[in-house]
């Protein structure tokens, strides 16, 4: 059986919804157990994603307000090719603009759907993380940052997982997190003053985690 790529079916996925909001909003839940069944690794994830793609689309339009994203929107309804990088900032900028005004559930729904375009870009999961924990509760984000950290070995990701994780008082996990990050370091030593910087937050961290394990 061929399977789509995490990318083309997040791409897929973004597409169905929107049109199906051109169509009258046509249901597309049987497209996307079809499109689960290819890709299972995804499944939950993704499935949440698309219940609040739809609501996304509304969220973006709010706050789009000179209609910059409207040639988006049809190149997604006709599956042509759109400018990533371009897209990406644009999509960024409104997120950041709701999640800086507080409005948690627009920008959780918009970072949400950043991940459906750009599923490999592992610094939106952080946003979204700390969205979760907002919108529901420390258990839920920590379940989330769990799924995610299994696919981005990234050590920013990892700080984030780790510092829910103590909160949550579960610092066996957060010993793990903490001590992959290191290791992640280790092979792939700092090169900015930023990354240094981090490191050093991560080291410290890794003190408080330790004391809490003793």
């Amino acid at each position: 059986m061929n399977t789509l790529t995490q990318t083309e079916l997040a791409q897929t996925f973004a597409f169905l919804q929107v049109v199906s909001e051109y169509a009258q909003n046509q249901k597309t839940s049987g497209f996307r157990e079809r499109l689960l069944e290819q890709e299972p690794f995804w499944e939950k994830h993704i499935a949440e994603q698309l219940e609040h793609v739809r609501e996304a689309i509304k969220a973006f339009k709010y706050y789009d307000t000179k209609g910059k994203l409207n040639k988006l929107w049809e190149q997604l309804k006709h599956r042509l090719h759109y400018p990533r990088n371009k897209t990406f900032d644009i999509l960024s900028e409104y997120a950041n603009r709701a999640y800086e005004s507080g409005d948690t559930q627009k920008a959780f729904l918009m970072y949400n759907f950043i991940a459906l375009l750009y599923p490999n870009y592992y610094r939106v999961y952080m946003r979204i993380g700390e969205l979760t924990e907002k919108l529901y509760d420390l258990e839920t984000a920590g379940r989330f940052y769990q799924a995610t950290t299994g696919i981005f070995a990234e050590p920013e990701l990892l700080f984030f997982a780790a510092d829910c994780a103590i909160r949550a008082e579960q610092f066996e996990q957060a010993r793990k997190y903490v001590t992959q990050a290191l290791k992640i370091f280790e092979q792939r030593p700092p090169s900015t003053p930023q990354e240094l910087e981090f490191k050093a937050d991560l080291k410290e961290l890794s003190e408080l985690v330790e004391k809490a394990c003793a």
